[in-house]
């Protein structure tokens, strides 16, 4: 008898430990997804703030590019 439970308190004690080690693996595993989701957005997605000055960039940029090509031609005569 006193085997018996000796034997599935071991098999219970086995399972405690599995379950416990699933766990923490899941959650390990949720927290890594989620920080490479979060950084995966930050990296890859443009944010708004971010297009308003590249369009601010862009105008600049073309303002530059008729300038310098103003003076090409005042340059060349």
């Amino acid at each position: 008898m006193e085997q018996d439970q000796t034997n599935s308190s071991g098999k219970v004690s086995y399972l405690r430990k599995f379950f416990a080690a699933f766990g923490i693996f899941f959650i390990i595993l949720g927290i890594f997804l989620a920080a490479f989701g979060l950084s995966f957005k930050v990296m890859m997605l443009p944010n708004e703030s971010a297009s308003g000055s590249i369009e601010a960039e862009a105008e600049r940029l073309r303002l530059e590019n008729a300038r310098l090509e103003e003076e090409v031609l005042r340059l060349e005569e």
